[in-house]
């Protein structure tokens, strides 16, 4: 038995890294964000906005590392 998943965009055709630990945690977040925007913080949103600039191939991950890591 094999799973079909449609595409993490259908108007954004391209994702950098399809398939990925990284497309599952942003669609992830983004149903989180969308379905129980209660339980969605914040403080989380600059981070997501990260990590999907990274999937569709915005940033590159050496970026994404360098913000992950810093301060806030």
């Amino acid at each position: 038995m094999t799973e079909t998943r449609p595409r993490y965009h259908p108007h954004r055709p391209h994702i950098k890294y399809p398939g990925s630990r990284l497309e599952v945690l942003v669609e992830c977040l983004d149903e989180l964000a969308e379905l129980a925007p209660d339980a969605y913080p914040l403080r989380v949103n600059a981070i997501h906005t990260a990590l999907r600039s990274t999937l569709e191939g915005e940033i590159g991950p050496t970026k994404l590392l360098a913000y992950l890591m810093s301060s806030a």
